[in-house]
């Protein structure tokens, strides 16, 4: 009987604490100060430049396209941002 209690508590925890959780961990846009929004809405496309040999785990090209941790993170900050985040590959020096 006991174990019954203590499970139904739990999940009854779960179930009130994981969309509050979950609520937290979906990221929104970020606060910013009235001129650093002006200065966002001037500047809707961020322009990114990459080398084209990568640095794998950090980033690399496959298929023309960013894949690995920084892009991920570029990827995130322009949509906390709201603007676009553009890739542009710089070839050899």
């Amino acid at each position: 009987m006991r174990s019954w209690a203590v499970r139904g508590l739990v999940l009854l925890l779960a179930v009130l604490v994981l969309p509050v959780a979950l609520a937290q961990a979906v990221p929104g846009l970020l606060p910013l100060s009235p001129l650093q929004r002006e200065s966002l809405a001037a500047h809707p496309s961020i322009v990114v430049g990459q080398d084209d040999s990568g640095c794998p785990p950090l980033d690399s090209l496959r298929d023309g396209h960013q894949v690995g941790l920084g892009p991920d993170y570029l990827s995130l900050l322009a949509r906390q941002l709201g603007v676009k985040a553009v890739a542009q590959c710089a070839y050899d020096w």
